[in-house]
């Protein structure tokens, strides 16, 4: 049952982490993409960001590729909670 602990703080640690790299992105490059009304909702912020890295560094990586990772990533989260909440039912 503790075992879950180590990966809960890895991923809070990851999360925390990829927020901080959005943020400082978009603050060195002086721009708000909220504020400059490029996305209409602050929950599309990661995906400017990918899609702004793509432009610019990774052009081999489709931007495709990058929401199909974090669509794969949500399904998993959310197959692990119901996994863990069907455990707890029984």
């Amino acid at each position: 049952m503790l075992l879950n602990i180590p990966a809960i703080v890895l991923c809070g640690t990851l999360a925390c982490m990829t927020g901080l790299a959005v943020f400082a992105f978009f603050a060195m490059s002086g721009c708000d993409p909220l504020a400059n009304r490029d996305v209409q909702n602050p929950n599309q912020v990661c995906n400017s960001y990918l899609h702004k890295m793509g432009r610019l560094k990774m052009r081999n990586v489709t931007m495709g590729h990058n929401i199909a990772g974090l669509e794969i990533a949500g399904q998993a989260a959310m197959g692990s909670q119901t996994n863990v909440l069907e455990r707890w039912k029984t």
